[in-house]
């Protein structure tokens, strides 16, 4: 009998274990090292090295958002990037960026960024805002 009584506590324990946790998955958008990637998006970062604009890789639940600003200078300024969260509301995922810019001789100043975002579902649109306006994707490429 007392094995039975055991049993039972390690199943109960076992179950309220599992429902306190929260398996769901997480919208999470991060900074990540252009240099350390994978073969595929160092093959997306090189291919619109070159050109300026927002590029976007899917990849199952991982999106890759790159922005990169290497010609955009004004004078003696580049385009720096930053407060990059995203939204989703229903099935619309909301991409949001800043973009100021500054004097290009400072130290540390990145005129490419890259950004990993983890879905926590299939999104039937996406949109991306600079500066709190709409603006557009230059290319999305689907591996």
């Amino acid at each position: 009998m007392s094995i039975i009584k055991r049993l039972i506590t390690l199943i109960s324990l076992f179950v309220i274990l599992l429902t306190g946790c929260d398996f769901t998955p997480k919208l999470t958008c991060e900074k990540t090292d252009i240099k350390h990637q994978n073969k595929r998006v160092i093959d997306f970062i090189n291919l619109h090295s070159k050109e300026d604009g927002v590029f976007l890789l899917e990849n199952k639940d991982t999106y890759y958002l790159y922005i990169n600003n290497v010609i955009s200078y004004q004078s003696n300024k580049i385009p720096v990037v930053s407060d990059v969260k995203v939204e989703s509301n229903d099935d619309e995922l909301r991409i949001f960026y800043n973009e100021d810019y500054n004097d290009y001789k400072r130290e540390g100043i990145e005129s490419s960024v890259l950004y990993k975002i983890s879905l926590n579902k299939k999104y039937d649109s996406m949109y991306v805002y600079k500066n709190g306006k709409k603006t557009y994707f230059n290319s999305i490429d689907v591996e």
